[in-house]
């Protein structure tokens, strides 16, 4: 919270008569004191300034509860207060969340009736870049499926906990090939795509965490046997950290390509 402060003051001296006007600019807020009540906890805010006429000047308001303005004050030295600033108790701007990424920026975008203009050079762009990423993952998808449902050539795959199960690359899978074919299409369903995006990268993100130093491990040692290329392989596409950071990617991607459709 903070105190917003606009216009002026006008002060007409106790004596001579004379007014004085102040200006917002001269003020500047501090929490000074709280107290413990029955809704919360009460605040006071306070501002000071010395003006050479008039002495010291303070302004009040108090906070109470939080968040709400309950009332304002001055203390002026016995002199008159012929016009008051604009005075009112703001909420801070939220700050941004450093994990707020494309995605989660797009879906508030389309839910604010942002409009979705496909076919510039730059939106064509991207979504091929998009498109180009998801062939790639599909094809991994694939291989590992077939690995981890009969264990890898001598069965040398690492243990279950330590790579996505079958169910999960195969549903991976599905939702790959469905957000592929949305983008394919002339004019895609945004609200599909982005619903579809978020399932991945839940579903990438519950698999991932099982990921283990065990299985990094094991993918280091097989790899160092080197005569056993197809083995090699399947570990580095069963092995979930590689497929987490592409789909990962691929969902940004997908973020900042329908930013640039949503011109936000």
């Amino acid at each position: 919270m903070h105190v917003s402060t606009t216009g002026a003051a006008r002060i007409k001296h106790r004596e001579s008569g004379l007014i004085y006007e102040i200006d917002a600019d001269e003020l500047h807020w501090d929490a000074v004191g709280s107290d413990e009540r029955q809704m919360g906890l009460e605040i006071l805010w306070e501002a000071k300034t010395s003006h050479p006429f008039l002495g010291d000047l303070v302004w009040k308001l108090w906070e109470y509860p939080a968040g709400i303005e309950n009332y304002q004050d001055q203390e002026l030295n016995g002199h008159e207060l012929v016009e008051n600033f604009d005075i009112s108790l703001e909420h801070d701007p939220e700050e941004p969340d450093e994990f707020d990424d494309p995605l989660d920026r797009a879906t508030r975008a389309l839910a604010a009736g942002r409009e979705l203009v496909f076919g510039s050079a730059q939106e064509q762009l991207q979504r091929r870049d998009v498109l180009d990423d998801l062939a790639k993952i599909e094809i991994d998808a694939g291989a590992t499926d077939d690995f981890a449902e009969h264990g890898g050539v001598g069965h040398n795959n690492p243990p279950f906990d330590d790579r996505f199960s079958r169910d999960e690359l195969r549903e991976m899978r599905e939702l790959l090939r469905a957000i592929r074919t949305e983008l394919q299409k002339q004019r895609p369903d945004a609200p599909k795509v982005i619903e579809t995006a978020s399932t991945l990268r839940r579903l990438g993100q519950w698999g991932a965490a099982r990921i283990t130093k065990g299985a990094d491990a094991f993918a280091e040692v097989v790899g160092k046997r080197g005569g056993d290329a197809v083995v090699v392989a399947s570990v580095a596409l069963i092995a979930p950290k590689e497929l987490w950071a592409q789909i990962l990617e691929v969902v940004t991607k997908i973020g900042t390509w329908l930013l640039t459709a949503t011109g936000a």
